[in-house]
């Protein structure tokens, strides 16, 4: 909000950035006091307004001043609250007096805000005791967050001081304990403030309820989505059934009711609503708007998967892709409405129409960038769409939304929902005000109809899973045998199914996982070739992978021959003894499913410079022999790089050409970025998952791709993708060379890291079509 103060003084010595009447600051800094001096020859009215982005905003509008100088406290924000963007503005001052009107204007720089709380927002109005409570909130620049809970009496009952290293949203949980009971029945105020900042602390209310709530049963849906915006208020607040699964996870519809029916398409947990049509032995059947198109289907999910929610009352959107506008809604009244862009689908593109349905918004993620747009204020309501600010380019040094205002009102995004940046209920205000768990209704363009045929010719008959993971070293650099804290030794302790045991759950959830196998398992050292570093484990170390469900893999790498042809041959016969499937280095791999074939191929970038025919004739020999999918590996890049060079790109590009569907890169060690080329996907760099070659890591972020293909008539029509960030030790900075998937901050900043060496935004989970 805008905060001002009016003085009359003598004129300060601030730092003048023009001779007339305005004096301003050196830089203007968002959340602080910024002081601006108008000197008037004589009384009379002031106006002041600031230029920002191409647009104009009062500071303050028919301002009495007095002659001499007048100091102004201005807080840097705009009429909404929102913060000037860092940049330069204009600031404009029109005086009127009697000796007439005078006008006058600066350009200031804008720097970074100062540490504020921009928001403070409860999931919940009330609590059932012993129950966790969450708070959203945002702290605008590094620094601490005091948080106090007082109860009914006023008396402080517990405090917290939060460190926050960076500007992203965040969330506060009690766990609804006071000292290491349940917090008594009652209300309670939660206060957060930073002393950073001399603004009003802010302040979040809290019930806490003596009794559980019952859960509510699973009831046929009587007020799920209205046809038309008149009956809107009724279904606002009406309960929702949701699949209880983790939210960006996937729950399959059935076309019967049988877990092993054909599958009509998926929603995910936690925020879709499903339309609950009846009840048949132990599942439900439902309607829904799929995730893989948004066409709405009718069919089957296990009754135990299902659970009712309540959405959080106040506050409510109803978007209509009709109309292409949102309502927001404040207890069944509305406050105002937006112009937006829903999706616009497109041939052979990674866009889709906006998903009509029931949702509940989920959370609030970091500003990104997407194909030379920047976009702000993002909030989550289902999976991995969302509602956000329309996106801008920076030109001449401003933020300009022109290009995608201008396609406001009509279909135009990649599935998310732009919203107007101008008006009072505009996106800054939705993400300032709109709470998790919050009731988002997106009506359809018509009324949906089911198709099950067309859904079943659509929708693929066959789903196969695959699971990549980087690098895996199972033995040691030859000089390091024998160490106490060696590969060797951890296998000779723990067993060989202590490498792959932290990601077991995972791997033995798919139909085929496969790891870049990096060095050679033989019992001698004959063959050894002076290198820089020689990895081998024993033969019967080809029992970790079994032990640890990885069916295959690559030995497309620099470390298969350490130990020259006599090395290969020993861990060839090694795999084969324990039934592990190889491919690279000539070898190619055919795996089959259902009567789908999916090959395997891979190749060294030394080897590719020498013979780059090598990878088109191995591509073609894997088509030839009738697969429809075609996985290459190549080991390729500099180490240690974060970001994929021009040689990969060419590398992988080549591949694609000659045919291959997905490339799965190796060898830098960290994780890099994920490219859409034509119609296929590269992953240029999984990173480490295993690495026995090095005792003293300095890099343990990774990342496995879990890709799930569906095919309809023995083709495959659609490819999901599924980052997940790993540890590649459970005791880091020590390396106990058992990978662990990643949690919390250690997870987001991995995902960062991909992002950041990616041209598109990534998704929890996203989806290429053929």
């Amino acid at each position: 909000m805008k905060k001002w103060l009016l003085a009359l003084l003598l004129l300060l010595p601030l730092s003048a950035l023009g001779d007339g009447q305005l004096t301003l600051p050196k830089n203007l800094k968002p959340y602080s006091e910024n002081a601006i001096v108008y000197q008037a020859q004589a009384d009379g009215i002031l106006d002041l307004c600031v230029e920002s982005d191409g647009r104009t905003y009062a500071v303050f509008s028919d301002l009495s001043v007095k002659t001499g100088g007048n100091e102004l406290t201005w807080d840097a924000l705009l009429p909404g609250g929102e913060p000037l963007r860092r940049g330069t503005v204009t600031l404009r001052a029109k005086f009127h007096g009697a000796g007439g009107t005078h006008t006058e204007e600066l350009s200031v720089r804008v720097l970074p805000p100062a540490g504020a709380l921009q928001y403070a927002l409860p999931a919940s109005k009330e609590v059932c005791q012993g129950e966790s409570f969450e708070i959203d909130y945002l702290l605008t620049a590094p620094g601490d967050v005091d948080v106090q809970l007082q109860n009914s009496a006023g008396d402080i009952v517990r405090t917290w001081r939060l460190k926050v290293k960076n500007t992203l949203p965040r969330l506060f949980r009690w766990d609804g304990n006071i000292g290491r009971a349940a917090a008594p029945a009652g209300e309670y105020v939660f206060t957060l403030s930073t002393a950073a900042s001399d603004r009003e602390p802010l302040h979040v209310p809290v019930t806490v309820l003596a009794d559980s709530k019952p859960q509510a049963a699973i009831a046929i849906s009587d007020k799920y989505l209205p046809s038309d915006m008149q009956d809107v208020p009724a279904y606002l607040e009406a309960p929702l059934v949701v699949v209880d699964i983790g939210a960006r996870d996937h729950q399959e519809i059935y076309q019967e009711a049988s877990s092993s029916a054909f599958v009509l398409g998926t929603v995910h947990g936690q925020t879709a609503g499903l339309k609950v049509l009846g009840f048949f032995r132990d599942f439900a059947r439902v309607g829904a708007w799929r995730h893989e198109d948004g066409a709405y289907v009718e069919g089957y999910v296990p009754l135990e998967r299902l659970k009712t929610v309540t959405p959080q009352p106040g506050y409510a959107l109803v978007i209509d892709k009709a109309a292409q506008t949102m309502t927001i809604y404040k207890d069944h009244a509305v406050l105002g409405t937006v112009r937006v862009s829903t999706g616009l689908a497109g041939p052979d593109t990674l866009f889709w129409e906006t998903h009509a349905g029931a949702f509940l918004v989920e959370e609030r993620i970091g500003a990104f960038d997407e194909e030379g747009f920047y976009y702000e204020y993002p909030i989550r309501i289902d999976g991995g769409n969302l509602i956000h600010q329309v996106g801008c380019k920076t030109r001449g040094g401003q933020a300009d939304f022109a290009e995608q205002t201008a396609r406001l009102g009509q279909k135009a995004s990649h599935g998310c929902v732009r919203v107007d940046r101008d008006g009072e209920y505009n996106m800054f205000w939705l993400w300032t005000h709109i709470p998790r768990g919050t009731k988002v209704l997106v009506l359809d363009d018509a009324v949906p109809a089911p198709a099950p045929d067309t859904a079943r010719a659509s929708l693929p008959q066959t789903a196969v899973t695959l699971t990549f993971g980087g690098d895996a070293v199972l033995g040691s650099d030859w000089q390091a045998h024998g160490h106490e804290d060696s590969f060797d030794a951890f296998i000779a302790q723990k067993g060989p199914a202590w490498p792959f045991s932290g990601l077991q759950e995972i791997f033995e959830n798919d139909d085929l996982t496969q790891v870049n196998l990096e060095g050679v398992l033989k019992d001698d050292t004959n063959g050894y070739a002076q290198r820089l570093h020689n990895f081998r484990g024993l033969p019967q170390y080809a029992k970790c992978l079994t032990l640890g469900s990885v069916e295959a893999v690559t030995v497309a790498n620099n470390h298969h021959i350490d130990f020259g042809k006599e090395g290969q041959q020993s861990t060839l016969k090694a795999l084969e003894a324990e039934g592990v499937r190889f491919s690279g280095y000539r070898h190619l791999d055919i795996f089959e499913k259902d009567g789908v074939r999916i090959g395997f191929g891979g190749i060294r970038e030394t080897i590719w410079r020498q013979d780059p025919g090598r990878t088109e004739q191995e591509i073609a020999e894997l088509r030839s022999a009738g697969c429809d999918f075609v996985v290459y590996n190549v080991h390729f890049g500099e180490e240690y790089s974060p970001t994929h060079n021009a040689l990969q790109t060419k590398i992988a590009h080549a591949a694609i050409d000659a045919g291959a569907d997905l490339v799965v890169g190796a060898h830098p060690h960290v994780v890099q970025g994920v490219e859409r080329y034509k119609s296929g996907v590269i992953l240029y760099s999984l990173g480490n998952l295993v690495f026995g070659g090095n005792r003293d890591l300095t890099e343990f972020d990774a990342v496995l791709a879990r890709v799930t293909l569906f095919y309809s008539a023995g083709a495959w029509k659609e490819m999901r993708l599924e980052l997940i960030p790993v540890v590649t030790s459970g005791t880091a900075p020590a390396n106990d060379f058992r990978p662990v998937p990643a949690q919390g901050e250690r997870k987001e900043t991995i995902l960062q890291k991909v992002q950041d060496d990616t041209a598109f935004v990534l998704a929890p989970e996203m989806t290429f079509r053929r």
